[in-house]
């Protein structure tokens, strides 16, 4: 099953997760892109979390989930930092 997961940010609608390690996820998006989801993994520091993005009125967005896959790695990539 993770390397399922991992091949959705190695290649597939997750690759803006892509941290260049053995980090796994999955991407979501529902009808007119109401919600944008990002659940991910990352193995290195044991960590899951996810992300949603839209609107709290429900109108539609005009992204994809890769924008949440994108701020996912964003987080991940400030804590590294933060923490290095």
């Amino acid at each position: 099953l993770q390397s399922m997961l991992r091949g959705v940010v190695q290649g597939g609608t997750g690759t803006a997760a892509s941290l260049g390690g053995k980090e796994w996820g999955k991407t979501g998006t529902t009808n007119e892109a109401r919600d944008l989801l990002f659940v991910g993994s990352d193995p290195k520091h044991q960590w899951v979390i996810g992300i949603w993005l839209g609107n709290d009125d429900n109108r539609p967005t005009r992204a994809s989930s890769a924008m949440a896959a994108a701020l996912w790695a964003e987080i991940v990539r400030a804590s590294d930092a933060a923490s290095g």
